[in-house]
């Protein structure tokens, strides 16, 4: 039996196919999956639609027939104990006065935890370096990108596009700490982050 895809981390953190179209492509031989490089980019883009309204779907099941919990039945955590492992663990990315002021009031319940375990919407950040320009690098904010063009925004507002197979690419790993956090959190760290999140109303 393979993996649960509903609660997969990359199926969460995944944007119009970004990282599901790489597992599908290069497989996970490791973990008994094939690759299928035959299946094309716009294929593996309509896998992870499907995948993603899968989610969607369970997410709104679930909320309907009362087995996610609301913020009532979810706040059963320490907010001490909260506030210490989000200074420990997450305050290098986030703040409590800056992205995440009033957080509380946008979102609510099992949405709140949702979102703080798998985040979506992250700009891929990163670099170009032109394969014919070894020393000429640019780097912004990434508005397009798949296996023939890519497209660059830099901090002028300017953008910068190319073929893929001719530049070298950095992508940022914005959300590599939550990724890790997936693999250390016990239930009472999770409980205990999102009853301090809570009070960022």
């Amino acid at each position: 039996m393979g993996p649960n895809l509903i609660t997969s981390a990359v199926v969460r953190h995944d944007v119009g196919g970004n990282e599901i179209g790489v597992v599908i492509h290069d497989g996970r031989m490791d973990k008994g999956m094939p690759a299928f490089p035959e299946i094309t980019v716009a294929q593996a883009a309509e896998i992870a639609a499907f995948l993603h309204a899968r989610v969607a779907s369970t997410s709104r099941a679930s909320a309907l027939s009362g087995s996610t919990a609301d913020a009532g039945h979810l706040l059963s955590g320490n907010v001490a104990a909260g506030h210490a492992f989000f200074n420990a663990k997450c305050a290098g990315c986030h703040s409590s006065t800056g992205d995440l002021k009033g957080v509380a009031t946008k979102l609510q319940g099992y949405e709140l935890m949702t979102t703080m375990l798998y985040p979506k919407g992250a700009a891929d950040t990163g670099s170009v370096t032109p394969k014919a320009s070894p020393n000429k690098t640019l780097k912004g904010t990434f508005i397009h990108r798949d296996e023939f063009t890519v497209t660059l925004r830099t901090a002028d507002g300017m953008t910068h596009t190319w073929q893929t197979p001719e530049v070298t690419l950095h992508v940022d790993d914005v959300l590599r700490g939550h990724r890790e956090l997936l693999h250390t959190y016990t239930d009472k760290d999770m409980h205990d982050v999102f009853a301090y999140l809570d009070t960022l109303r």
